[in-house]
């Protein structure tokens, strides 16, 4: 039975080859903790992504090098998803804030 302390032992080892410049050779019990995390977290996203598809708008924010994307919220309704960019926009000016449907951006603000 996999333990919290297991993949943190494993996070934290993966993180300092990481910072080294270092590539990581897993075993195979670090392997399966890896694809048991991956799975948990793909299938507990899923209904996320089933409902985020439903609203049809997006609103998303990323960092400087639009490398890391972060769903803020989404919505049905096109003024209320406007009413939610307008209000990410308020709060985080230091991100590039997009309202999205589909992969059409709708507003943008760097």
């Amino acid at each position: 039975m996999t333990s919290i302390s297991d993949l943190r032992k494993l996070a934290d080892q993966l993180e300092e080859c990481a910072q080294a410049g270092a590539g990581a050779q897993l075993s195979p019990h670090s392997t399966e903790l890896l694809l048991g995390v991956i799975h948990t977290h793909y299938d507990s996203d899923e209904a996320a992504r089933r409902t985020i598809v439903e609203h049809g708008f997006r609103i998303v924010a990323a960092d400087a090098e639009g490398e890391s994307e972060e769903i803020l919220g989404s919505a049905s309704d096109l003024s209320i998803a406007r009413a939610m960019f307008d209000e990410a926009v308020r709060q985080k000016l230091d991100r590039k804030i997009s309202l999205k449907k589909g992969s059409d951006v709708l507003d943008e603000i760097r």
